[in-house]
């Protein structure tokens, strides 16, 4: 578009209308179509920075492809099939006439796979069961070229971290970790779509390393199972028994441990052999101190039979020649007095029909008949002397007394020997109800660990199975990276730096020339000075000459 005068309106052939002077006063804007021979002339006089352009693009495209990590391209396949839990159930028999009703997969089950595969955990847990090392680790650099390549890298990566902090100080960013930046970037780079019109799911991973991607795919696809497995399957039973398990099994341990600690303490004899003995002994012993306690009761009654005799007997008697008291009837009566106190003790002890009480009844009634026939008193001596009555009771009574006092200390240490013997049952019967309810313990508890061992081995088997039906995913192509690298592609992409080279290169020549024009022709003259200024300086010139 150029502004033109109405002096070079009038070297047109066409006659424009009158115009007003108001429309005189403003110049007239007329459209023409660029002069093509004046671009290419303009293009052919900047030759130089056309030729020399794709040199430098081409130069530069060769350096940033050098220093340059190139991009693999990992890819897998999962296919959707109708898995063990959709086939036939093992009643139906294929030879008889038993219908099975027919199933088809739907596009929600694919597109619930993808969204599976979507779940941003999966990510995360692959990237932490890497580590950070796996993504930022590098290898040790040989050549200067790879000492060169590593210092730019680092020094690129510096002045973005430097960057990065700085919008991350001013709000504009988050703030992430290396994994979070790790877990962010696999996001962008893996894709999982669904081919269209098939059962195919497609995964594509962009990685510089092919052989790490592959692996990193590998994991993502392990751990989609996993997730998927967790999903479709309930491990809440198993985790209960397992729990419950551990309890028992701690309580079980502790429950052996106390039981075999008692039999040890008790290792020498069973229990019910040493009750047995402590009860055999206790009642031996309580024998004893009945049969002592008769024998203190007759004691103790004979010393005071002994004390109302001596008491009756004076102590001193007249003899003489004439008269004297009968001494073998005096002992026959103190041996019939000794028999009727051991028939009133064994009566006490054994009863009176007892057959040594009878033996001695009848001893009395011989010696009753033999007493008839003897004499109260005898001729003897007129003088006098001690009572030999009250001296024999004197002797009784001492050995009564030294009796009494034997018993007494017998009856006390046959007390503290029943005791010691009671206290010792009572011991035993505790440790044996002890055992006895550890032992049921323990049994119980083997019971219910055996019910739960049961429980969680059907537990265990029943997800083993629900784990082997589901099967409706198979991989059919494992991960696998190209042989060539898929970005930056050289060829196109050194075409493409030629290409923009020479379109910038005569973009900025056209540029140049519009902002500078150049006169090249005698109309380049016409256009820029007129022909008025051309006519006047012409006849400038004659009137010189």
């Amino acid at each position: 578009m150029n502004f033109h005068s109405p002096e070079a309106d009038r070297t047109t052939e066409m006659k424009p209308r009158p115009r007003s002077p108001a429309e005189a006063a403003i110049p007239k804007i007329v459209w023409s179509p660029p002069d093509l021979l004046r671009l290419l002339s303009a293009l052919a006089h900047g030759w130089r920075w056309i030729a020399a352009a794709p040199i430098v693009a081409v130069a530069a495209t060769i350096g940033y492809l050098m220093f340059t990590d190139p991009t693999y391209e990992v890819g897998a396949q999962l296919m959707v099939r109708f898995g063990n839990e959709l086939s036939a159930p093992p009643t139906v028999s294929t030879q008889s006439s038993q219908q099975v009703i027919p199933i088809s997969k739907r596009l929600e089950d694919i597109t619930a796979e993808v969204q599976i595969m979507k779940d941003p955990q999966i990510l995360r847990r692959v990237v932490e069961d890497l580590g950070e090392d796996f993504f930022y680790g590098e290898d040790e650099a040989v050549t200067f070229f790879q000492r060169a390549k590593r210092l730019l890298k680092h020094s690129v990566t510096l002045v973005k971290e430097q960057a990065r902090a700085v919008l991350v100080s001013l709000g504009i960013l988050p703030e992430l970790s290396r994994l979070d930046r790790v877990i962010a970037a696999l996001q962008l780079y893996l894709s999982v779509e669904h081919v269209s019109r098939s059962d195919v799911i497609e995964l594509k991973l962009a990685y510089p390393d092919p052989r790490l991607g592959e692996e990193v795919l590998r994991r993502f696809i392990g751990a989609y199972l996993a997730k998927r497995e967790s999903i479709y399957t309930d491990s809440q039973i198993s985790t209960f028994f397992s729990g419950e398990l551990e309890r028992i099994d701690r309580s079980l341990a502790e429950a052996e441990d106390s039981y075999s600690a008692d039999r040890q303490r008790l290792a020498a004899w069973s229990v019910e052999d040493q009750r047995g003995l402590a009860v055999q002994r206790r009642e031996a012993l309580l024998r004893e101190l009945r049969e002592a306690v008769s024998t203190l009761s007759v004691t103790r009654t004979r010393i005071a039979e002994i004390d109302r005799q001596m008491a009756a007997q004076p102590e001193w008697i007249a003899s003489s020649t004439s008269q004297q008291p009968n001494t073998l009837r005096e002992a026959l009566e103190l041996k019939q007095y000794d028999l009727k106190l051991q028939v009133q003790a064994e009566s006490r002890r054994a009863g009176s029909r007892s057959p040594l009480v009878e033996g001695l009844s009848e001893q009395i009634r011989d010696l009753d008949v033999y007493l008839s026939g003897q004499p109260a008193r005898m001729a003897g001596e007129d003088v006098t002397q001690a009572n030999p009555l009250r001296g024999a009771l004197a002797k009784d009574r001492g050995e009564a007394d030294m009796l009494l006092a034997a018993t007494t200390a017998r009856m006390d240490g046959l007390r503290r020997d029943v005791a010691a013997v009671e206290g010792e049952l009572k011991s035993l019967e505790e440790a044996s109800l002890a055992l006895t309810r550890k032992a049921r313990d323990v049994e119980r508890l083997r019971l219910t660990r055996q019910r739960f061992q049961q429980g969680s081995d059907e537990a265990r088997i029943a997800e083993q199975i629900a784990a082997a039906q589901i099967s409706n995913v198979a991989v059919i192509a494992a991960p696998e990276a190209g042989v060539m690298p898929a970005s930056p592609r050289t060829v196109r992409l050194l075409l493409l730096a030629l290409a923009l080279s020479v379109v910038a290169a005569c973009s900025v020549i056209l540029l140049l020339d519009a902002l500078r024009p150049r006169i090249r022709n005698n109309r380049d003259i016409l256009q820029h000075v007129g022909g008025a200024t051309i006519v006047r300086a012409v006849a400038s010139r004659g009137d010189r000459r």
